[in-house]
């Protein structure tokens, strides 16, 4: 028997999902998407694991940009969770769209966090999370970087911009 936890991530909460090999909800709720919101789970995680063996573990959340980053780091190297097995993997957005479209039971986060469960269920081949610190530095100097060149374009091309309304009288043919 497996479990497998869909986690759906919003801006402020987690709405989580604990479903069985057998398609059986374990536990199902909400909390605040923070560390405590990331202990929550855990300790759902742990109960459920006292309770019933499981052979395999997995959490799955939604890449959702910065709002995924602190559950899933969080999961991932927790050494309890570690210790019982627990693999954190990245959804695709569009994947597990496509996935809930197949039911007609509404979009609610208690619903996409099942969906997110069952899509781990059926298929379990998704992105393992390997985020590590050095990596995600580099990726955020990256952005960073990206991000001042295009501010620094765009400042250069608004002073050229007003620069030629400005001047564009004056004659090129300077003595």
């Amino acid at each position: 028997m497996n479990l497998y936890i869909g986690i759906d991530v919003g801006k402020l909460k987690l709405d989580f999902c604990g479903l069985n090999s057998d398609q059986q909800i374990v536990f199902q709720d909400e909390t605040t998407n923070d560390i405590n919101g990331a202990a929550t789970i855990k300790k759902a995680i742990l109960k459920a694991t006292g309770e019933s063996r499981f052979e395999h573990l997995m959490a799955g959340m939604e890449a959702t940009s910065i709002y995924d980053f602190h559950p899933s780091m969080f999961l991932l190297n927790d050494p309890q969770l570690h210790q019982l097995g627990l693999s954190v993997v990245t959804i695709n957005p569009q994947r597990s769209a496509q996935f809930s479209r197949f039911f007609n039971d509404g979009k609610t986060d208690k619903i996409d966090a099942f969906h997110l469960a069952d899509l781990l269920r059926v298929e379990h081949k998704e992105t393992p999370l390997m985020r590590q610190e050095k990596y995600v530095a580099l990726q955020r100097l990256t952005r960073e970087r990206y991000h001042l060149i295009d501010q620094i374009t765009e400042s250069k091309n608004h002073f050229l911009n007003n620069l030629y309304y400005r001047c564009n009288t004056l004659d090129s043919t300077v003595p």
